[in-house]
């Protein structure tokens, strides 16, 4: 959360070979506190990466058509039951707080540096319509059912190819 570190990150990737990437660092309004991610609530430092060619610059949320979030709408709920129903929610389109503008800024820097959208309208297009037609709550069901049935962890003695074990009844 160091706005020192993003010029050397930026270095790093570039010494790694990395083509494309972005480093940013968000930060809230009156620059107190910062973040790994780009920021509604105050300007994000970018650097972004091409090639050998890297380009720094400040981005408000404002300046390409998102609010200005409010810090307390983008706490977590305490009760982890709450906060599922509020992340669900959020996937699904329908939480209008600066939750939804967090998540649109960052979706739609994913969207550009995969180079997905040439544009920060054309990626904030794109998120809005994940969100809005249910896609991004789709993909969580998706990704979260594949994970469990791929991903379960092999200590159990769990064996995919296995046959379940023959009922004792």
């Amino acid at each position: 959360y160091a706005a020192h570190r993003v010029e050397p990150v930026a270095d790093l990737l570039q010494a790694l070979g990395f083509e494309r990437a972005w480093v940013v660092h968000g930060h809230t309004a009156d620059g107190a506190d910062a973040m790994d991610e780009l920021s509604i609530l105050g300007p994000t430092t970018l650097v972004v990466i091409e090639g050998q060619s890297r380009t720094r610059y400040r981005l408000q949320p404002e300046e390409i058509g998102l609010r200005r979030g409010r810090a307390e709408e983008l706490q977590p709920d305490p009760d982890r039951r709450r906060e599922a129903i509020r992340f669900v929610r959020l996937l699904g389109g329908q939480d209008p707080s600066s939750r939804r503008e967090a998540l649109l800024l960052n979706a739609a820097a994913i969207l550009r540096v995969a180079d997905r959208a040439a544009d920060w309208p054309s990626a904030l297009q794109q998120a809005q319509s994940a969100l809005d037609d249910g896609t991004a709550l789709r993909q969580l069901t998706i990704g979260s059912a594949h994970k469990v049935a791929i991903h379960k962890p092999v200590s159990t003695g769990w064996n995919p190819s296995a046959r379940p074990p023959e009922s004792a009844s």
